[in-house]
């Protein structure tokens, strides 16, 4: 299966690779062929990592996925876009400051934070470690 959004700015992040930043006409495939849909039990080494290199797929079915965001370093950042699938999210560890439709927000160790699909947000800075567990609603080709 493939996932993709059309980008709505330019470069990713500074932190990612060149060959990472897409362009405005690119679609970004988020989970390039990770997961096994179904699949009931996920071991940790397992789960397959995201482009930036910070996530991993873990669990997912015909209509959700979790994803683990794990040491994502102090400075990294993504510029706004939009998903196509609702995001929920729990923070682990550390504090970020994001914006979402406009609207700063800073998200700290045991605050959650939801992004409907189609709104624009991105990690403005992440100020302390960041670690969090998200469940996204995109529909997995089974």
């Amino acid at each position: 299966f493939s996932l993709s959004t059309k980008r709505n700015q330019s470069a990713m992040s500074s932190s990612s690779s060149p060959s990472q930043q897409p362009n405005e006409d690119q679609e970004v495939d988020h989970f390039p062929n990770r997961g096994v849909p179904g699949q009931l039990h996920v071991q940790a080494a397992d789960a397959p990592v995201g482009a930036f290199g910070l996530d991993r797929v873990h669990a997912q079915g015909a209509t959700m996925r979790m994803r683990e965001w794990k040491r994502v370093p102090v400075g990294f950042s993504f510029e706004a876009h939009d998903y196509c699938a609702d995001i929920c999210g729990f923070v682990t560890k550390g504090k970020t400051i994001w914006t979402i439709d406009g609207k700063e927000y800073v998200f700290a160790k045991g605050d959650s934070y939801y992004l409907p699909q189609g709104c624009m947000y991105a990690v403005q800075e992440v100020l302390e470690e960041f670690e969090s567990v998200e469940v996204t609603t995109e529909v997995a080709k089974l």
